[in-house]
């Protein structure tokens, strides 16, 4: 059977580039060629200096045949020369002129097989970049907390909720789900904001919050109760401390409470800051007197210039006068409550 002697001096072409100083410089190529190192690349750079490569297989027969050209050994040198001599060895000097009349440096290692050469004489290194690249890149797809920003970030406990009910938590991974359409989802979900966006920072999860510009809110956490401005039926209500006073679908009118600051509990009532959201469909209505009939398109134009504010729908009631035709505009506009 073929014995496999692969190894990493095996591969090639790799060479180790040396530097040598000193007289009579063809002794030492002699010495060398004569036992059978290749040589390659032997440049020379000055009268007393050149440089060569050795083929990686042959470093240790080069080594070899050096120290036996010292003019001591290593048994008549003493421990403190010796781990000098190693010292010197680490920093790349093969030998003195002191020892043998010359200063040979290893400068460096290098041909196409290199890359593989350097993987194969640092297995641990390769390893351990391996494993550090894989850890990272697999922790980074973990959620590790959450950021609220903007000033719909009192919105907060909302979107947290949606979270929990979508798996979106900690120690949840990045690669589950899309951020672009998880927010797209939560402004779906709250009609209270104008803007959403998710984005990852590390491990952070930042959401980013922006409430609509009809939102009215209330950022003191001393407040005491929500109060509606407006006419109109509730749509949407979120108490998360405090009592409301009505429920969705109810009728409310301008000066309502619609949340009050307390709460019952054991025959007790409770004095307790309001945190709470609240959407109310109201209602504005216009009037536009005109002599001209079929007028409605103008009558809804100038009740919306009137508003200034994004219309869910309206309504239009024709009536005719003595002067001519009156029309009432009723529009339909989402107002949103929120406190805490």
């Amino acid at each position: 059977m073929r014995k496999d002697n692969f190894s990493r001096e095996n591969i090639a072409p790799v060479y180790t580039q040396y530097h040598v100083e000193g007289l009579n410089q063809n002794k030492l190529l002699n010495a060398l060629i004569k036992k059978g190192v290749c040589l390659y690349n032997i440049k020379k750079t000055s009268p007393k200096s050149m440089t060569f490569c050795v083929n990686v297989k042959e470093n240790k027969k080069f080594f070899a045949i050096v120290k036996k050209m010292w003019y001591t050994t290593d048994s008549s040198i003493s421990l403190k020369e010796k781990r000098k001599r190693e010292k010197l060895f680490q920093r790349g000097v093969i030998a003195t002129k002191k020892e043998c009349g010359y200063l040979i440096q290893r400068q460096k290692t290098k041909g196409r097989g290199y890359p593989i050469y350097y993987l194969l004489a640092n297995v641990g290194v390769a390893l351990g970049l391996l494993v550090f690249v894989f850890g990272a890149t697999f922790c980074n797809d973990f959620i590790l907390s959450f950021n609220f920003t903007g000033n719909g970030k009192i919105l907060q406990r909302q979107v947290e909720e949606y979270f929990s009910q979508n798996g979106v938590k900690k120690f949840s991974r990045f690669s589950s789900f899309d951020l672009a359409r998880l927010s797209r989802e939560i402004q779906a979900q709250t009609p209270m904001l104008s803007f959403a966006q998710c984005s990852k920072r590390g491990n952070r999860l930042v959401v980013e919050l922006v409430l609509a510009s009809s939102a009215q809110t209330t950022l003191d956490q001393s407040v005491k109760e929500l109060k509606s401005d407006v006419t109109g039926v509730i749509t949407s209500i979120r108490v998360h401390r405090g009592t409301p006073l009505f429920a969705v679908g109810d009728r409310v009118n301008e000066g309502d409470l619609l949340v009050e600051g307390f709460v019952d509990h054991k025959d007790q009532r409770i004095e307790v800051n309001v945190l709470a959201t609240v959407v109310v469909l109201a209602e504005y209505q216009h009037e536009y007197l005109s002599e001209f009939d079929n007028r409605e398109v103008e009558a809804e134009l100038f009740a919306k210039t009137s508003l200034n504010k994004d219309c869910e729908s309206a309504t239009i009631e024709k009536i005719q006068t003595e002067n001519g035709y009156l029309y009432k505009t009723t529009l339909y506009y989402k107002r949103f409550f929120v406190a805490g």
